[in-house]
């Protein structure tokens, strides 16, 4: 896929589009990443974890969070997801979560993320291939979900609803 370079004057907005190139899992062969301009405001800052096994999803992923101004951390499978979350000094705002895995797949995860009180609370967010992935996330008790391909603009509305919510429950809570 392909990004466009900055440049010191402010183009007209148009929809661009990225292709992922892989061999196997949900994005196998060329599937394209829309991005469009819409009308949900950009949250910058923070860190979001993305949990995939597949390489060029996690690459994707990160770069386009990255362009929106979060900061990235990635892990192939639960466990190195757990042992990342174990060792951090400050959690990530967000889990962006494949289920299907080696090792520790994503149901495994979400349930050793249970037993953790400190991890308990941030939202995860199922990315899937799955036709049924809207009532996975909802059967498990997830922030929401993104279906695959992924466009731009489901990943910066739900980023948006999912990061919003979470910052009213923080305020709420602390008050």
């Amino acid at each position: 896929f392909t990004l466009p370079c900055a440049s010191d004057e402010e183009p007209a907005a148009k929809p661009r589009t990225l292709r992922a190139r892989s061999n196997s899992g949900p994005l196998s062969g060329m599937h394209p990443i829309v991005t469009e301009q819409v009308e949900v405001p950009r949250r910058a800052g923070g860190t979001i974890l993305i949990v995939d096994d597949e390489p060029a999803t996690r690459t994707l992923l990160a770069e386009l969070l990255e362009t929106e101004g979060y900061d990235v951390v990635t892990a192939a499978d639960g466990v190195k997801a757990l042992e990342y979350l174990g060792a951090a000094a400050t959690l990530p705002y967000l889990i962006l979560l494949d289920l299907v895995m080696p090792n520790m797949d994503g149901w495994q995860f979400i349930e050793a993320r249970s037993h953790e009180r400190r991890f308990a609370s941030i939202p995860v967010v199922l990315i899937s291939g799955q036709v049924n992935a809207r009532e996975t996330a909802r059967s498990l008790g997830l922030a929401s979900y993104i279906e695959k391909p992924i466009t731009m603009a489901s990943l910066r509305e739900v980023l948006a609803r999912v990061l919003d919510r979470a910052a009213s429950d923080r305020t709420t809570a602390s008050s």
